[in-house]
């Protein structure tokens, strides 16, 4: 989401400008770092008063980082949570306010997606032991020796990182500690409020701090001019932010791209716009970075809301409808439409791919529609169902198109990536072919005493060649030694998983001899095996994405082929023609070996060793060597269906079984690819007649037919819906609801809605130990009480069902193995709290303190105007009510507060060994309570709020209004329909031909602006698929091609010039 925001609308992302610590030399020698003084003005050019911080954004990637070593300890873990805090704080420098939220107990919606991530968590952290195990093991073969250290060391659970765990308590006392720390020493925070909430208050972390923005924004103190900065890693902090309808947004985070973009370009210089073979510049400097030196920090960057509200000012706006139009309310049917794509509470329709450009098609619907609907989709976190129906109307009759679009475009990445593994098993074979024979010659020298090595270099010695004209003298090989020769070599080149099929089946001699034990062997092997078989010749597209990088430059590949000249293309048909002859010659190896593993007859032993010699199926071989074609008389027929049968029964899986507790079939096994990378059998082909069926029968257990069932789909979807929106917009609207499938109905199941009575019941959230027993793991269990554990591993636990020690993936058509779907069981509320109630009276006074519900803090250090006010709160008579905060004092910031167990002016211990106590605390806390929702929170602007200066020029708003900046990232449907339309009001392209000029784009700007448009002698963006500069050069003649996207357009003219096809415009 953050990745098709940033590339669509540009501007909202700003570096940040982030201030170093100073490192000095102190009077011992030893170098003295001197912190950034937060006082002084901030080196972005602007200030802020509020910092919120998503802190489970934070301990993650301290307590588990990526590319460097984990911290060792729980204690090193804290001091990296510090360092961390103390680097956002400091880049931000907020003037009034700092709110630290962790993860609390979350509704019971969120809890599937948390039980399934943890499920799977500790079972790759088992996958990981296993491998660190064997390691060992074929470390000590070798007559290694093993520390230890290192065959004790256990890792460390990252689930620890939830509720109501020893970790979180730890973090909680910690995170106080240092705050009280900091306002001590740091004089950046003197003037500072700071806000704790930690685990034990029920809630996730940034939605306990959109509650703390929607109750402050509701009482008169608030400034409607508040400048606001919230950091995490969450893409839902976007539309959290755009939701509370505040001006001054931005979200803070780090540049997760930044690696990505340094790979772009040139291998040599770095630059784009030229391979490294073509590169002019010098060859870089010696890197004389000593190994082993700290890499940089990774940038941050701001995304700004102000901007993208700007942005979508623009997106959003529609021809005059019989109603007013009203960007606020036009925002939040935006932010609606996104939760069809994606959220953590329902899982996406399967029309709807982001990176297929799902919510340019969404919004177009949605701007056609407007006038149909009479009005916006929601209002003040409400959906109105009735106008809900018409958006997904208009989706469910594009539903068909979209699946096909998808397979085409799958079809054509499968194709890319094939002709790019050809291309590169070319060049490494004829590397690996340079390296042999230099290394042969190299050692013929050597032994003939023709080389000399001195200083480093060799030298080899030149004789006079006595042939004719210096060539050297031609091979004198007979044929047998040639033979011999060929067979060495083809020895050599033998891939290594044709080897590996080789020691699994063993010689041909060994087949014959133990056909019956082959027969009963374990059929997965025998699966295995036609797949080695079946990879050998690099049938299919195996697929060596790397993640979301590696998925968008497989959607270039994919888009550049389409763009290929005459002879690329032919040559790729005949890569693929004799990858065809390949494949057909593998068949007859696969048959083969099949025949050999029912014990069939034979003519020979060496029948599976028999490819390119083998007659074609249906034709016989004569004795004189000459083939006539059979008839296929019944004889033949019969062997056919006996293959066939044994294909059936034998190779191919039997019918999956029924997974306990989901009324649903196993999915097909995995078939792991390497880099995460995953394949799966597809079951339900949405692309072909018949999917809907195949996908209920496959996903819910249930027949098409079957109504009533597809009614109680919808309609829990549709809860789904409503109560998403209206967690956003007004807070948990029930602590208990949750959506009881794995998988999402389609669009065209949508009907009647305006007939569904939607109703939420608040409930009361889980306490921590039920949260926990929720979403754990057995693995896990050592986080909880003892008491608890039993009941997640004795065979006579009521829940044992729960917690099932292997699962199932569903990858649901995709790839990347963390895009799959865990088909666990889901939590019987009242099974796993009567299970539970038994084991409570056995738990020890601290375990019940952390199963317990806790409240905020408020700190202050000594030299705030609100200390004096909260250290009234601790007189001879401590206030026993909740005291208002006195807003002049806080700077408007409103609440309630009471005395906390700490006295101020006494010493405060460090839950850190390591750290010392504080002396003489001269900082103040209290429990704290936000302000009461006085009203329901309204999508508006607040009186007197003041937006900033509009920053997007009149370039920027043309360029939304044609499409958006960069293309979508793949060439699925939603891709396709962005190209060929420009929304209302913009006319199709007309596409030229395949070499020659481009088509005309419609009038007034309707060429969408990959292709080229503009107004008068104004430059326009070069093609999507362009090689070099994403800019055509202004005032270029009429017709002519821009040299470096090779793409056609017309600068000179309204109508938008160059299509598809290369060459001048065709107007």
């Amino acid at each position: 989401m953050v990745r098709w925001l940033s590339r669509k609308y540009g501007k909202i992302v700003q570096p940040v400008i982030e201030e170093q610590p100073v490192r000095i030399p102190g009077a011992d020698g030893e170098f003295e770092e001197i912190p950034v003084d937060m006082s002084g003005p901030n080196p972005n050019g602007e200030e802020f008063d509020n910092l919120y911080l998503d802190m489970n954004g934070i301990v993650h990637p301290c307590t588990h980082p990526e590319g460097k070593p984990a911290p060792k300890t729980e204690e090193d873990m804290m001091r990296e949570v510090f360092l961390y805090t103390d680097r956002v704080v400091s880049m931000v420098r907020p003037r009034k306010l700092l709110v630290m939220a962790i993860d609390g107990v979350a509704p019971r919606a969120k809890m599937n997606q948390q039980r399934s991530r943890r499920f799977r968590s500790a079972q790759e952290a088992q996958q990981k032991e296993e491998d660190r195990q064997n390691a060992i093991k074929e470390w000590e073969a070798m007559g290694k020796e093993v520390s230890d250290e290192f065959r004790n060391e256990k890792g460390w659970d990252s689930n620890a990182i939830t509720p109501g765990t020893p970790f979180m308590d730890l973090l909680a006392k910690s995170l106080r500690y240092w705050v009280r720390k900091k306002l001590n020493e740091d004089p950046g925070w003197a003037g500072l409020e700071v806000i704790i909430s930690d685990a034990s208050v029920p809630g996730e972390g940034e939605h306990k701090i959109m509650d703390f923005i929607r109750r402050q924004r509701a009482h008169p103190s608030h400034d409607p001019n508040t400048k606001h900065v919230i950091y995490g890693l969450d893409a839902d902090l976007i539309m959290l932010s755009l939701a509370t309808h505040e001006p001054h947004f931005k979200v803070l985070r780090e540049d997760v791209f930044a690696d990505e973009k340094k790979k772009r370009g040139c291998h040599k210089c770095g630059q784009p716009g030229h391979h490294s073979n073509q590169c002019t510049a010098k060859a870089p400097e010696a890197d004389l970075t000593p190994k082993g030196a700290p890499s940089a920090p990774k940038p941050f960057i701001f995304l700004d809301v102000a901007i993208l509200r700007e942005y979508l000012a623009v997106e959003l706006s529609a021809p005059t409808h019989s109603f007013p139009f009203s960007l606020e309310r036009a925002i939040d049917d935006w932010v609606f439409l996104i939760f069809f794509v994606g959220n953590d509470f329902l899982p996406h329709l399967p029309s709807l791919e982001i990176r297929e450009g799902a919510i340019d098609t969404l919004m177009g619907i949605w701007k056609s529609s407007l006038e149909r609907m009479g009005g916006y989709l929601t209002e003040h976190g409400k959906v109105k169902l009735g106008r809900a129906q018409i958006i997904l109307e208009q989706l469910a009759m594009r539903e068909d198109e979209i699946f096909r679009k998808r397979r085409e475009a799958e079809e054509r990445q499968d194709r890319a990536e094939k002709r790019r593994r050809i291309e590169r098993d070319a060049r490494d074979s004829a590397q690996a072919n340079s390296m042999k024979s230099s290394a042969a010659n190299h050692s013929q020298l050597s032994q003939a005493g023709g080389l000399t090595h001195r200083n480093g270099v060799d030298y080899v010695e030149v004789t006079p060649q006595t042939g004719a004209g210096g060539l050297p003298q031609k091979p004198t090989w007979s044929a047998g030694e040639a033979e011999k020769e060929a067979e060495k070599e083809k020895g050599k080149e033998q891939p290594k998983d044709q080897k590996e099929v080789a020691s699994m089946v063993g010689s041909n001699k060994s087949i014959v001899a133990n056909r019956m034990a082959l027969r009963m062997a374990n059929l997965s092997a025998a699966d295995m095996i036609k797949a080695e078989l079946s990879a050998s010749t690099g049938g299919e597209a195996q697929g060596e994405a790397q993640g979301e990088a590696q998925g968008e430059a497989d959607a270039e590949a994919a888009d550049t082929a389409e763009a290929k000249d005459d002879v690329e293309m032919e040559q790729e048909k005949q890569a693929e023609e004799q990858g065809a002859k390949d494949a057909g010659r593998n068949s007859q190896a696969a048959a083969a070996l099949k025949a050999q593993l029912l014990g069939g007859n034979s003519a020979d032993d060496s029948t599976i060793a028999e490819t390119d010699a083998s007659p074609a199926r249906g034709v016989k071989r004569k004795a004189d060597g000459v083939d006539e074609t059979d008839e296929a008389d019944d004889e033949e027929q019969t062997d056919d269906d006996t293959v066939n049968a044994f294909l059936e029964d034998s190779l191919l899986p039997p019918e999956p079984a029924m997974i306990a507790g989901l009324g649903i079939k196993q999915p097909p096994p995995l078939k792991m690819l390497g880099n995460n990378v995953v394949e799966q059998d597809d079951a339900v082909k949405l692309w072909e007649p018949g999917y809907k069926e195949r996908y209920y029968r496959s996903k819910f257990g249930v027949e098409l037919s079957d109504v009533e069932f597809r009614k109680s789909i919808v309609k829990s979807y549709v809860e789904g819906l409503c109560w998403v929106l209206e967690y956003y917009y007004q807070g948990t609207p029930s602590w208990q609801w949750y959506y009881p499938y794995h998988f999402s109905p389609f669009a065209s199941d949508f009907v009647e809605l305006e007939k569904l009575d939607i109703k939420f019941e608040l409930g009361a959230p889980f306490k921590p130990y039920e949260q926990l027993m929720g979403v754990f793991p057995a693995a896990s269990r050592i986080h909880l009480p003892e008491p608890f554990q039993d009941l997640m591993v004795n065979p006579e636990s009521p829940i044992l069902d729960f917690y099932p020690e292997e699962f199932h993936i569903d990858m649901n058509g995709k790839k990347m193995l963390w895009q799959g779907v865990a088909l666990l069981p889901f939590i019987d509320q009242a099974r796993l709290l009567g299970a539970m109630a038994t084991k409570y009276p056995l738990l020890t006074e601290f375990e019940n303190f952390r199963n317990a519900l806790g409240k905020d803090v408020i700190l202050v250090g000594s030299k705030h105007p609100l200390y004096d006010y909260l250290e009234g709160l601790y007189g001879k008579r401590k206030a026993k009510e909740p005291v208002p905060l006195d807003t002049k004092r806080s700077k408007g910031i409103a609440g309630s507060v009471l005395p906390d167990d700490s006295i101020p002016g006494t010493t405060f211990d460090s839950p850190l060994p390591s750290m010392p106590d504080i002396l003489n605390d001269e900082s103040i806390s209290a429990s704290f309570a936000f302000p009461p929702q006085s009203t329901p929170h309204r999508s508006i602007l607040l009186p007197g709020a003041k937006p900033d200066r509009a920053v997007l020029t009149p370039y920027d708003k043309d360029q939304v209004r044609r499409g958006g900046g960069e293309r979508p990232e793949s060439n699925g449907f939603h891709a396709m329909r962005q190209r060929d339309q420009g929304g209302p009001g913009f006319a199709k392209l007309d596409r030229g031909g395949p070499r020659g000029g481009g088509g005309m784009g419609g009038p007034g700007g309707g060429g969408r602006p990959s292709y080229g448009g503009g107004g008068p002698q104004q430059g326009s963006p070069a093609g999507a698929y362009g090689y070099g500069s994403p800019y055509s050069a202004p005032g270029t003649p009429q017709g002519s091609r821009d040299p470096y996207s090779g793409y056609s357009y017309d600068a000179n003219r309204g109508a938008g010039g160059g299509g598809y096809g290369y060459g001048g415009c065709r107007n």
